[in-house]
């Protein structure tokens, strides 16, 4: 166990396989944790890092998001594409120095991230690492800490990721205790489903271009940037096609929670969706993101893996956004 997990151990964390999975809450307490601050140990984060002149260059011709946008300890939702316009890592971009951006995201798509900048990296005067170890990951729900020296980016409303020094951590850990609920990591992937915020998982790998992901409404794609790798594929969805299949927001009831990547059908046994995400929300009732069919989505009912489960569809905070689309 490293140093950190050790420190929020004697602070009370539940630890599962390296994951603080909570601080003593329960998913039947989630909905009273909503209407607090929370501050939550996201040690399934993990970061790329890029340094060197040619930071810019070479992000520009890879990630969906502008990075001549994201200011010094500024932060940017992005994603980076195969060929095909299919996703291999979402994130959230922040520029540490001027020549320096980090790309933070679960820490099992890091290698594999890595490795696909890594070899675009050569024609460019940057260096491309693992920079996990170097930070601290903590989400924060509620208003972040008046006078703050912590970089943080907004998530949504209400809704931040703080970057901390490792050095730091321990110290402005217990200083958020003065203001914050500390939280396990459950209910900030619930806070994340809540706000419609999906993200690859390994299972997922390379399965959603991100309008799939409603990415488009997250400021996540800039479609005036110029060329990247999978542009073409992703810009002539956004203005030649018809997208046929986009994340929605579930509540079903289960006995165990559902695995990213799970297939969802109807009654006709023909594929409908996949699941991206799911968390507890209460006893037995979990949340889940799924990019499905229009048809699917108005269905009452769907088989989620193999089990024919009831659903009840839920809002996003976004939804207007869609205009005249099907949601």
């Amino acid at each position: 166990m490293n140093t950190w997990l050790s420190f929020l151990s004697s602070e009370n964390a539940q630890l599962k396989d390296s994951a603080v999975i909570s601080f003593g809450e329960q998913p039947k307490d989630y909905n009273s944790l909503r209407s607090q601050a929370t501050m939550v140990p996201l040690s399934d984060r993990g970061a790329v890092k890029i340094t060197g002149v040619d930071t810019d260059k070479l992000l520009q011709g890879q990630l969906t998001c502008d990075i001549k946008q994201l200011e010094l300890e500024g932060a940017l939702p992005g994603a980076l594409c195969d060929t095909k316009g299919r996703m291999i890592s979402n994130f959230i971009a922040i520029r540490t120095a001027p020549e320096t951006v980090l790309l933070i995201m679960p820490r099992s798509l890091v290698e594999d991230t890595l490795a696909t900048l890594k070899k675009y990296a050569v024609f460019y005067k940057v260096t491309v690492t693992d920079g996990s170890d170097d930070y601290v990951f903590v989400g924060i729900t509620g208003d972040l800490p008046a006078g703050s020296k912590i970089i943080g980016a907004s998530i949504a409303e209400q809704q931040h990721l703080l970057l901390i020094a490792a050095d730091r951590a321990e110290n402005i850990w217990k200083s958020l205790t003065a203001t914050h609920k500390p939280a396990g990591e459950p209910f900030w992937n619930l806070i994340n489903i809540s706000n419609g915020i999906g993200e690859v998982r390994p299972q997922t790998r390379e399965e959603f271009i991100p309008q799939m992901l409603n990415l488009q409404h997250l400021g996540a794609v800039n479609f005036r940037k110029g060329c990247y790798t999978g542009q073409e594929i992703v810009a002539r969805m956004q203005y030649l096609g018809k997208l046929k299949r986009r994340m929605y927001r579930l509540r079903i009831k289960a006995e165990r929670l559902l695995e990213p990547g799970t297939s969802i059908h109807t009654e006709d046994k023909t594929n409908q969706g996949t699941l991206v995400m799911a968390q507890w929300c209460d006893t037995g009732t979990q949340e889940i993101l799924a990019v499905l069919t229009a048809d699917a989505a108005t269905a009452n009912t769907l088989i989620i893996g193999d089990s024919p489960l009831p659903i009840e569809m839920l809002g996003l905070p976004y939804d207007e956004k869609f205009g005249g689309e099907p949601n």
